[in-house]
Parts: structure tokens; C-alpha cells; sequence
């Protein structure tokens, strides 16, 4: 085999890596781990061990449960869901996950912030099932968005500035939109259309609690 085709081979086994690695439903649970870790969230390692493991049932295994149900029962062609048409279902299914696991965290008093960005990966996915309709828009450039904007904000508004960290979010958030083109899963558009969409949905999650607290730092 010439060596362009094996470099080629080894490109989208790396971009199949990253794919998975970072896949839609993993992203609400690095977020949480990330933001619980940061010297302003001082919660007791129980309490942390605690919404870690909320976030991971409802935001990862009942989506990826269902998943499986869904595929098992031939709703799907496969688990990636290549097929704009087939995605209706796991959408619902996870907007009430979400919505399961955002009462869930309100009930244990988390920070408001976090609430604000479980909040804003919830429209995220509200405005993607309605964007699937027509348009195959990137679910993986959404969740990355989503995970940049969530980040971003809510460090802003608590006036922590990890620049290392958010070099380090942006760097994963590129990896994820080069490894859905290396794939040839979405075009340039859609992953950019989906970076975008998670970013302003976590924007218009936390402008939206401003308004009702009336802070506004800027």
C-alpha cells in the first residue's frame, strides 16, 4: 500500500479516536469535571463524586442506553446515526435526560452557573432536533461549541481566567470539527454552523439569567 493511503488510513483512525473520545454524549460530563476541580467550586470530593455521577447517568448512559434499544430494534441503521432522518427520536430522549439531570443538580444546590450551562446544552439540542429537520448541522461541532461557550462564560462571569485551560478547550474544539471533515461526516458548513449554535445557545443561556438576577458585568 503506497504511504499517502497509509498516512491517509492513520488520519481517520485518529479522527475515529477523536470522535468517540469526544463524542456529544461525554461532553456535559468533562465540563462538570472540569469546572468542580477549579479552585472557586471548593465542594466537599463527596458532593463532587456525587453530581459526577448524576451528570454521568443522565447526560451519558440512559441517552447511550436508549441508543442501543433504538439500534437493537432496527430505528437505527447504526449507533453513529449517520441519517439526519433517524435522529428524532435519540433528540427527545435526550432533552428530557437533560432536563432530568438539570432538576437533579437544582435539588442539590449547585452552583447557578453550572445550572446555566446545563441550560444552555438543553436549547442547544432543542434547536438542533428542529435544524435536523431540513439540514444535517454537526452534533459533535455543537457539543464542542457548547463545551467552549459553557466553559468560557462561566468563567467570565466568576472572573477566573485559566488561559492555559482555555487554549487547551479551543485546541479539543478544533480536533473535534477537523475530525468530522477528515471523516467526511459533515461539511465545513455544518461543523462550523454547529460550533457556532452551541456557543450561542450557552450565550443566550446565561445572558438569560443575567436578565433575571439584572447582572450585568460587561
Amino acid at each position: 500500500m503506497p504511504a499517502g493511503d497509509n498516512f491517509f488510513k492513520m488520519n481517520n483512525q485518529f479522527a475515529n479516536f477523536i470522535s468517540t473520545l469526544f463524542h456529544p454524549l461525554f461532553m456535559p460530563l468533562y465540563a462538570i469535571l472540569v469546572l468542580m476541580n477549579m479552585d472557586f467550586f471548593a465542594y466537599p470530593v463527596l458532593y463532587k463524586i456525587v453530581v459526577s455521577i448524576i451528570v454521568c447517568v443522565f447526560s451519558c448512559i440512559i441517552p447511550a442506553l436508549f441508543l442501543v434499544v433504538l439500534y437493537k430494534l432496527k430505528y437505527i441503521d447504526s449507533l453513529r446515526i449517520e441519517k439526519k432522518e433517524q435522529r428524532h427520536t435519540l433528540y427527545f430522549i435526550t432533552i428530557i435526560s437533560y432536563l432530568s439531570c438539570l432538576y437533579m443538580l437544582w435539588r442539590i444546590n449547585i452552583n447557578d452557573w453550572i445550572l446555566c450551562m446545563f441550560a444552555g446544552a438543553i436549547l442547544s439540542v432543542i434547536l438542533l432536533s428542529f435544524i435536523n429537520i431540513c439540514w444535517k448541522i454537526s452534533i459533535h461541532a455543537a457539543a464542542a461549541g457548547s463545551f467552549i461557550g459553557g466553559t468560557f462564560f462561566t468563567c467570565y462571569f466568576l472572573a477566573i481566567n485559566p488561559i492555559y485551560f482555555f487554549l487547551l478547550v479551543l485546541l479539543i474544539g478544533g480536533l473535534i470539527g477537523t475530525a468530522r471533515l477528515q471523516l467526511k461526516a459533515h461539511s465545513l458548513s455544518q461543523v462550523f454552523a454547529g460550533i457556532l449554535l452551541g456557543i450561542f445557545c450557552m450565550f443566550l443561556s446565561f445572558l438569560f439569567y443575567m436578565s433575571i438576577q439584572n447582572y450585568y458585568p460587561f
